[in-house]
């Protein structure tokens, strides 16, 4: 019993944080796409690096906050993206105002795919620090 309490503790500890994480880093992302401040940006460069994988294209957008401070982010549109974005091309540009690191760029993947992913890993390794505590109270029966 003591052994598979240990086991529920550690599962709680390494589930728990994983959720939480995941939670916050969906519900920031969610607010920054619903409030945050659109401004208009600007690819400013186009950086090609060769990989195992192929090639790796990355943009830098260049935009300023309200309060006129540049900004400059660097950012992998999707393949279908590559052929209109080139060193000049306007995009929109959301950030947090409190933070304006915390950017999105319009048709750029948002990150919410890890946020789901550490979610439902965090649910699951809960679950199993559910299903332990439950055979612990039986096995104390």
């Amino acid at each position: 019993m003591a052994a598979l309490f240990v086991l529920f503790v550690l599962a709680l500890l390494l589930g728990l944080p994983l959720f939480v994480w995941g939670w916050v880093r969906y519900d920031r992302l969610g607010r920054l796409e619903r409030s945050g401040v659109p401004v208009q940006g600007q690819v400013v460069d186009v950086r090609y690096r060769r990989t195992d994988d192929g090639h790796r294209i990355t943009h830098i957008v260049l935009w300023h906050t309200a309060e006129g401070q540049p900004r400059h982010r660097a950012v992998r549109f999707p393949t279908a993206a590559l052929r209109w974005l080139h060193v000049g091309s306007p995009v929109t540009v959301r950030y947090a105002p409190r933070h304006p690191s915390r950017v999105l760029v319009d048709g750029a993947p948002t990150p919410k795919g890890t946020a789901v992913t550490l979610m439902v890993f965090g649910g699951i390794v809960l679950a199993v620090a559910l299903l332990l505590l439950t055979s612990a109270v039986v096995a104390a029966m």
